[in-house]
């Protein structure tokens, strides 16, 4: 849809790698990935409530970035890096599927159209009506709780490998373990020793590493295997992480 309205748009795939509903994982993403894209228009679509009462919106940071998408969160980490919204607005409703479009597929019908506009040159004004910035829905990344010599949070997301991502950074994980190089990671179904390292070649096969991804946010994974698979864990869990002793 992008390359029919502008065909010399250049369009760059970042990932389809996010759970399904996972909204809070496609805005780490989305926030993680931006300091290695080009100043541009940012289509991100993880929608839940698509065809529901939840707005569809375009915006502009004060970096001059543009973001589409749905307001359910999604584009707000990565549009408030910048430090504030200069201007959004609310797309227009899809109109009836029997006249243009699905009622279920906004991602098609209504976002990558705004973005090919966008990236034509066409004005925010000229897609929608002005919206407060301060109205727009904003996700917090849950802060780790404190337990005695560890933390305890929240799986953000499992890929396929069986890795649990946590919606913390690596450097939190690695203060509230007060450097220790092994630690004890529970789940309500499991537990599994671990050592704090820098790469799954940190541990032998079939050992669980903790470990920085790509975007400097902690990762449990057991090299060869599936850390989920040994915890238990599936996202949204309490996973705790302590020092082995």
């Amino acid at each position: 849809m992008i390359h029919t309205i502008a065909p010399q748009a250049a369009v760059i795939d970042v990932t389809h790698g996010i759970e399904p509903f996972n909204v809070l994982q496609g805005a780490v993403m989305l926030a993680s990935a931006l300091p290695y894209l080009p100043c541009g228009v940012h289509l991100a679509v993880v929608d839940p409530g698509v065809g529901g009462d939840r707005r569809g919106i375009a915006l502009k940071d004060a970096s001059g970035r543009l973001f589409v998408g749905p307001d359910n969160g999604l584009l707000m980490l990565a549009a408030d890096h910048a430090g504030r919204v200069d201007e959004a607005v609310e797309l227009e409703a899809v109109k009836p599927p029997a006249e243009h479009g699905s009622a279920t597929f906004h991602a098609r019908d209504v976002f990558a159209p705004t973005a090919a506009r966008l990236a034509l040159g066409a004005a925010l004004a000229e897609l929608g009506a002005p919206v407060e910035p301060d109205s727009l829905r904003r996700l917090q990344l849950p802060e780790p709780v404190p337990i005695g010599g560890g933390v305890e949070v929240g799986a953000l997301a499992v890929d396929r490998f069986g890795n649990i991502a946590l919606p913390v950074r690596f450097g939190k994980i690695t203060e509230a373990l007060a450097g220790g190089a092994a630690c004890v990671v529970e789940s309500t179904c499991g537990s599994v020793e671990a050592a704090v390292g820098r790469t799954f070649s940190s541990v032998a096969p079939g050992r669980a590493v903790i470990y920085a991804n790509a975007f400097g946010y902690a990762e449990l994974a057991v090299r060869e295997g599936s850390a989920a698979a040994v915890l238990g864990a599936v996202r949204g869990d309490a996973i705790r992480i302590s020092t082995k002793g």
